[in-house]
């Protein structure tokens, strides 16, 4: 549901998040059994779902079905996975102007008032995290606190629902991380058929590895060479602590980034890489809650109105912002727009679902 909501523009589920409780799977499951095998329409059914006239579109929706079954069914990832928790808690999309703001703060507020109750389901199904994973997903809960803060108005009885539920899982999560038994994982079985039912293709885990570890050794081998370029007296290690430590402030990285997306935009409009009329791409920094991504492209989803699109960056640690005013997303004023062309988006390909991909553990 949040990719429907936030990557397609499918804004009649603003506010509705996922039930992700073993009842709320169960029951999704059985919608997609149902819609699967179709049967002559009834008159008293008219939802009665029917098969796809065009081939390429029954072959993605059928790749699409399997792949939520067998993530959902089979593997269990709803409680496997933390992140589609999170994702599922997420506010961060009522902030584009997808719609007008007076209906983006009731849909925005009815999602926060499920808070609580996708807390609860949060903790009861997620029993079988890796601890590594709850480690890594910890930053991103912690990220989420965030969005309950609203600069200059009190804080609600909602928000501190919220807020002491957002506590919980927390809580779920650092005793998971600190547990000594064994992280179940999903094995070389459940990963190859998660990897290819998410792709709709064949998938061949041996071939893979070999594969990445060639490519390991390759990048490998140029990252040493341009180390050596950099300083030929010293080892890479010492080389790249020190790159490590050559880095921007967070007002340093808009005004970096900005630069980086000119200078690309600029050369996709010389060469007329993309057609269409000049829009707007905005740069800015990711909020705390999707602190796991490095960056993000956002554009008008398929279902939306023209807007402009947003290239958002992974903010420093508040430990390296830097000498001078120690402000953040909240306090950063919105940079100067840069131009560019875009296209409206691109057909998926057969079996691509519109779900992230799922992580692998």
């Amino acid at each position: 549901m949040p990719a429907a909501r936030n990557d397609a523009g499918r804004h009649e589920y603003d506010g509705r998040p996922q039930d992700l409780s073993e009842a709320g799977i169960r029951r999704a499951l059985s919608a997609i059994t149902f819609a699967a095998h179709p049967t002559a329409p009834q008159p008293d059914r008219p939802d009665t779902p029917t098969l796809a006239h065009d081939p390429l579109d029954e072959a993605t929706l059928q790749a699409f079905e399997y792949a939520l079954s067998l993530r959902f069914g089979d593997l269990q990832m709803h409680r496997r996975d933390p992140y589609l928790h999170i994702d599922n808690l997420d506010l961060s999309g009522y902030e584009n102007d997808c719609a007008p703001e007076a209906e983006r703060a009731w849909a925005r507020r009815d999602h926060l008032d499920a808070w609580p109750d996708l807390v609860a389901a949060a903790v009861t199904t997620l029993d079988l995290v890796p601890a590594e994973q709850a480690r890594a997903a910890l930053p991103a809960v912690q990220g989420l606190r965030h969005q309950l803060i609203r600069p200059g108005q009190e804080t609600t009885s909602r928000e501190r629902r919220a807020a002491e539920g957002l506590e919980r899982l927390e809580a779920h999560l650092r005793t998971t991380a600190r547990a000594e038994r064994a992280s179940p994982v999903l094995g070389e079985d459940g990963l190859t058929r998660m990897l290819a039912a998410t792709e709709g293709s064949e998938v061949d885990l041996e071939s893979l590895a070999v594969r990445a570890e060639t490519e390991r050794e390759r990048l490998t081998q140029l990252l040493e060479e341009a180390c050596h370029r950099i300083d030929p007296s010293t080892d890479v290690a010492t080389t790249l602590h020190h790159l490590d430590d050559d880095h921007p402030t967070a007002f340093g990285l808009l005004a970096a980034t900005r630069e980086a997306v000119k200078t690309v935009t600029d050369w996709a409009d010389r060469t007329h890489l993309i057609p269409g009329e000049p829009l707007t791409c905005r740069v800015g920094l990711l909020p705390e809650s999707q602190g796991h991504e490095v960056a993000t492209m956002t554009a008008a989803a398929p279902e939306e109105p023209e807007r402009p699109g947003w290239f958002r960056v992974r903010r420093p640690p508040r430990a390296l912002a830097g000498p001078g005013p120690r402000r953040m997303a909240a306090d950063v004023q919105p940079p100067p727009a840069v131009e560019h062309r875009r296209s409206r988006g691109r057909p998926r390909t057969p079996g691509a679902a519109p779900d992230p991909a799922p992580r692998p553990e």
